[in-house]
């Protein structure tokens, strides 16, 4: 793995300026590391020059990139005796050479970025590389920090995310989180409140009037909303675990079934007895059952870095050109849009119709994931022999 070296810091932030709960430092060694690249020297000595490898990178720390484009510089494959810089920034430059006393002369000789590059630029071939300008940032100074806060968070918007949370849900939670990022707020911490406040919200279906169910309605909302802060908070902060992706991965579903559950409870006391039962079996078994079918084939084997759940596409099960449209419509119907219609129903009174839509839908969901795991598992083991033999 290639180090990252920081020879100098003498812009703003300084090494120690918190952004988003996260020191300037830490956030780019942490990201760096996430793409491959090693240790992390800062300000280096004559040793650490001396044992640089052939293939390094130099960071001057004003300049952000997001994962994509630390990937993109890691997947570099950098000529011999050549420096490549960013077509629109050169804060970051990726170094080949075999020729150690001629890195240990520029660094020795160099009193700031610009004279280390300009030296080594005249003895080696420069090239550049070009990355998209969504995938980086600039810090000059504090004035920037806003701007550069807002790019970080936006980042943390999914491609997948339907319509009403991209635009509505998400630009609440991002306020909060950006707020709670500043705290000691863990994000297991928010997912067990959004998860209190689902619960709650649940309560209400029980009662017979239609302001109840308003009510309960707009809770599951908010639960909805405050249920992106501990994503965003575990991703700004580098905070992601298995534990809290679980934690956040069946707060869900419990929630879900909680709801069902208070309205077919409702619809008992209402004596329509045996109904009852058979639409809270089909929608809470049908919710249940399809969460631990998500979690045995997607999230059971997964490292404790990185996200626990992306989507509910197992990418090993699916021939690549085939990989996106199954994501697309597998996560299509599991998006949570369907929170509006619940708040729809309520303001109509006809909540009940959700717990119908429940016991249909659930266990259409279930037969969807399991027809999808049978027409694509057997390809995926003649295919990848390797990976059949792990398992």
């Amino acid at each position: 793995m290639s180090p990252l070296v920081i020879p100098f810091w003498d812009s703003c932030p300084s090494a120690d300026s918190w952004l988003l709960g996260v020191d300037f430092l830490d956030r780019i060694a942490r990201q760096s590391r996430r793409a491959g690249f090693g240790e992390v020297i800062l300000r280096p000595g004559p040793d650490d020059i001396r044992k640089l490898p052939e293939r390094f990178l130099i960071v001057f720390p004003n300049l952000l990139l997001s994962d994509r484009g630390w990937k993109r510089l890691h997947s570099l494959e950098a000529d011999c005796d050549t420096l490549t810089a960013l077509s629109t920034s050169d804060s970051i430059a990726l170094t080949r050479s075999k020729d150690a006393d001629l890195i240990r002369a520029a660094f020795a000789a160099s009193r700031n970025y610009q004279e280390l590059l300009a030296r080594l630029r005249s003895r080696l071939r420069s090239d550049y590389m070009g990355v998209a300008g969504s995938d980086s940032v600039v810090f000059r100074s504090e004035r920037d920090r806003e701007d550069v806060e807002r790019w970080l968070l936006r980042g943390l918007i999914k491609d997948s995310e339907g319509f009403m949370s991209r635009y509505l849900e998400r630009r609440i939670s991002l306020a909060v989180s950006r707020r709670l990022a500043k705290t000691r707020v863990t994000p297991d911490a928010m997912t067990l409140v959004s998860v209190g406040i689902g619960i709650i919200g649940a309560v209400f279906f029980v009662f017979p009037r239609r302001r109840s169910h308003v009510l309960g309605a707009l809770l599951l909302w908010l639960h909805s909303v405050l249920d992106g802060c501990d994503g965003e908070l575990a991703r700004l902060k580098f905070a992601e675990s298995r534990r809290g992706g679980l934690l956040d991965f069946w707060g869900d579903n419990v929630v879900h079934s909680a709801v069902f559950l208070a309205i077919a409870f409702r619809l008992y006391l209402d004596r329509s007895r045996a109904l009852a039962f058979s639409l809270a079996a089909l929608s809470v078994g049908g919710t249940l059952v399809s969460a631990g079918f998500v979690y045995w084939t997607t999230m059971r084997r997964k490292p404790t870095e990185g996200p626990l759940f992306a989507s509910v596409v197992d990418s090993t099960l699916v021939k690549p050109g085939e990989l996106a449209a199954a994501e697309r419509i597998a996560d299509q119907l599991a998006r949570r849009d369907f929170i509006y219609l619940v708040v729809a129903l309520a303001v109509l009174g006809k909540v009940r119709w959700f717990l119908w839509m429940g016991a249909v839908g659930a266990p259409i969901y279930f037969l969807a994931l399991t027809a999808f795991k049978l027409k694509n598992r057997p390809a995926s083991r003649q295919q990848n022999p390797i990976a059949q033999n792990s398992q």
